[in-house]
């Protein structure tokens, strides 16, 4: 078993070895301006805001990865439909013809989503940068997602792991900056793990060293800062000062049929500071993501469901910060609507020790705005189901609660009783969670059924696998 284990990381090395060298030929030879992102969440919704800035001006892609594999298979068109030895074959085949992808495309610009998983190689952002590059890097946030893997690279005298875990991680994330040797670098001055990284970089080098940096925050010291953020059922707006040789400049971006949280005013910063340094005119980078842009499936998705109600799908994945972002733009939403809020809540995988603390603080989010609850889940059964049914006993206050051994069943649970003009978040991580088919129970146009994530044959295969009949 020793052995076998041996040979498959070894073997995993040569793949990725093989990936990166024909992905590193191809940018060589086309040299596209490279956009990479770095950060715990917000990545995919950045990189569709950049891509619709900049769809219009000039030729760009998005890499469709994030990852070891997935941002060289991007690099050299490669689409991969399962990860099998077979698969795997054929896409070590394709992989020297893939280098001409970027001329068949004629790629000016290269927006890729740089993540991390882990401190150590190949999950790590030092890993990425042996593959590519960016010319303007975003370092967007750190928070306790995907914190599993640096918790173990914490001592175990370590009186406060989690601290210590974050802290390395905004050293590793902040690489896509401090390592990258990238021409401009815009980050979160907010996020004090992200403030302390960039100081230590600024002053370990030389002004000549570093490259040009600019800051998106609250405070008016930044080259951007937030000022208004408002929302109805189906408008979002988010209002900036701008900063620039010393004049303050207001801008805004109105998002029609789109209800977004106030912390996508962080990402719509980052790419506004993007859109300044390629010299793009202020009105017109605003109009082009405000025509453009448009969340991918599974992320703030809005749909009609039975009963008149509205549902807000943010299936594809979670996070503690996202979920009480969705939760409190829901409750702002009930308030004026004077709607029934119902909460459809799954797992948030990969926060290692940070797991309990953290359900546990969604669920008392969730009592104090919700009317009802249906949770699935190992970590909402453990966690969020006992707490929430001893503080209903104590104030009874959510008229309903229940767990259910998955997403289908919750659906259909909702489908016999969801409340007239009910408001519906459904937000859940990824890892067998699929809380998309609670949803395909709900709608009111079966139609809208493939616009939900995760619909793709193998995926729905692995739904089956595990009992689903979808």
């Amino acid at each position: 078993m020793m052995i076998s284990k041996k040979i498959y990381q070894f073997a995993a090395r040569v793949v990725l070895a093989y990936l990166r060298l024909f992905a590193r030929i191809s940018l060589r030879i086309y040299t596209p301006t490279i956009i990479g992102i770095a950060g715990a969440v917000g990545k995919t919704s950045t990189k569709h805001a950049l891509y619709a800035m900049l769809k219009d001006k000039a030729s760009t892609t998005i890499l469709p990865g994030n990852s070891e594999t997935g941002i060289p298979l991007g690099i050299l068109g490669i689409p991969i439909a399962g990860y099998g030895y077979g698969n795997w074959i054929r896409v070590l085949f394709k992989a020297p013809f893939g280098i001409f992808h970027l001329r068949n495309s004629r790629i000016q610009y290269l927006i890729a989503e740089m993540g991390t998983d882990a401190p150590y190689p190949p999950k790590n952002m030092s890993f990425l940068l042996s593959i590519i590059k960016p010319h303007i890097a975003l370092f967007l946030n750190v928070t306790p997602t995907h914190i599993a893997f640096f918790e173990q690279a914490v001592k175990d005298s370590c009186q406060n792991k989690t601290k210590a875990a974050l802290q390395i991680m905004a050293e590793e994330d902040g690489k896509i900056i401090t390592a990258s040797h990238c021409k401009v670098g815009i980050y979160n001055a907010d996020n004090t793990y992200i403030h302390a990284v960039m100081e230590q970089f600024r002053s370990s080098n030389s002004a000549n060293e570093i490259p040009v940096l600019q800051t998106f925050g609250r405070d008016e010291t930044n080259t951007i800062s937030y000022a208004h953020h408002t929302i109805s059922s189906t408008n979002t707006r988010f209002e900036y000062m701008l900063s620039i040789d010393e004049k303050k400049i207001a801008l805004a971006l109105v998002f029609r049929n789109t209800i977004l949280p106030i912390e996508y005013r962080e990402l719509f910063a980052a790419v506004l500071l993007t859109g300044l340094q390629l010299h793009i005119p202020i009105p017109e980078m605003c109009t082009a993501i405000e025509h453009n842009f448009s969340l991918p499936k599974g992320r703030s998705s809005v749909f009609c469901g039975i009963n008149n109600s509205t549902i807000i799908d943010s299936s594809y994945n979670s996070s503690p910060a996202a979920m009480h972002a969705f939760l409190t733009l829901t409750h702002e939403l009930k308030q004026q609507h004077q709607s029934p809020l119902i909460v459809v809540c799954g797992d948030m995988n990969e926060l290692g020790g940070e797991a309990e603390a953290a359900h546990m603080e969604i669920a008392r989010h969730i009592f104090t705005v919700a009317d009802e609850c249906y949770c699935t889940g190992p970590l909402t059964r453990q966690y969020i189901m006992p707490l929430l049914t001893s503080l209903n006993k104590k104030e009874p206050h959510l008229q309903h609660l229940e767990w259910s051994e998955n997403a289908k069943k919750i659906g259909e649970l909702l489908r016999t009783r969801i409340s007239q003009g009910a408001l519906v978040l459904v937000k859940g991580s990824q890892g067998g969670i699929f809380l998309e088919e609670a949803i395909k129970q709900l709608l009111i146009n079966k139609d809208d059924a493939h616009k939900l994530c995760r619909q793709e044959s193998y995926w729905l295969a692995e739904k089956r696998k595990q009992g689903l009949n979808v």
